[in-house]
């Protein structure tokens, strides 16, 4: 059953990004100033954190258990949830998204596996050793095989952001298994109900503010007003963006009470790189390279490893 959820967790992790995908091919135009691409990412933050706080909200049947340890959580969370958003942004904008997209990713496979090595004291079999060394490996080989052929020099502010972005992201798997174990948290659903609540609460914050910041910057330009088809479109989107990577988290949050983290966080990783491909060439007509496709058949040899 662990297993089985962690599949329909990679299945929805990739059908998220499918989701993210279209939603910004619909909403964000060409050239569009950071400042309102950012505005609009928040705004779909803050629209999928509402829809997912209430569809688990009814999952608790309408009760929410309270503890203050994971009202810390939560908050932590979504704390680094935020930063990560607005780090990303500025870190794509001085280098290669592959780049950043590669730490982002890294962090939250290496870290917790690490962590739960030296602090959880979890059993590390030869096995796991190889397939992270290999999943490193399969990372790193369409990205700087990609950079090599755009020869990009990126300065040292942005590996820095980079290195802050891997942390972060590995913080978030190490706080979202510290959860899970810890006697006395709140059932899973009732965190979630909390963690979708604040990650509400934050985005709205940071949507006000980014408008005020909007409104003294903005030009006198009219505003182009939205059709409205187009806008149930768009708030379907984000209502199926929040169920589906909402019940993607709540998979892993489940898993992560029996599984190690060593084991957990590597395979989400590796079976996303591998369904996040085959999505993309299924659903977007994507056609990957040679070295995209020698990656992801190393990333799912690496994923195997991981059973043992």
């Amino acid at each position: 059953m662990s297993y089985f959820l962690i599949l329909l967790s990679v299945a929805g992790i990739a059908a998220q990004f499918c989701i993210t995908k279209v939603y910004q091919r619909r909403t964000l135009a060409p050239g569009e100033r950071a400042l309102a691409a950012l505005e609009k990412s928040v705004f779909f933050s803050m629209g999928s954190g509402l829809a997912a706080g209430v569809f688990f909200f009814c999952m608790a049947g309408f009760q929410v258990e309270f503890s203050s340890f994971s009202l810390l959580m939560a908050v932590c969370l979504n704390v680094i949830s935020i930063t990560n958003l607005l780090l990303g942004m500025l870190v794509m904008s001085m280098g290669e998204v592959s780049v950043y997209t590669l730490f982002m990713m890294l962090g939250g496979m290496v870290l917790p596996f690490l962590f739960g090595a030296f602090f959880w004291q979890e059993q590390i079999s030869a096995a796991r050793i190889i397939g992270l060394v290999l999943l490193i490996g399969s990372l790193l080989l369409p990205v700087f095989g990609g950079a090599k052929k755009e020869g990009k020099q990126a300065s040292k502010g942005f590996f820095i952001l980079c290195a802050l972005v891997f942390c972060l992201n590995g913080a978030t798997s190490i706080l979202s298994k510290l959860h899970q174990i810890t006697p006395g948290a709140a059932p899973t659903n009732s965190f979630l109900v909390l963690n979708n609540g604040i990650g509400f609460v934050m985005a709205a914050l940071l949507f006000l503010v980014l408008k005020c910041i909007g409104k003294r910057r903005a030009q006198a330009a009219p505003a182009v007003p939205q059709a409205r088809k187009a806008f149930i479109i768009n708030c379907g989107l984000v209502v199926l963006y929040a169920v589906v990577s909402g019940c993607a988290y709540m998979f892993q949050l489940l898993g992560a009470v029996t599984l190690d983290a060593s084991l957990l966080y590597p395979m989400v990783t590796g079976g996303t790189i591998v369904l996040g491909t085959i999505f993309g060439w299924l659903f977007f007509k994507e056609k990957p390279g040679l070295s995209t496709w020698l990656s992801t058949g190393i990333t799912l040899f690496a994923t195997f490893l991981f059973l043992f």
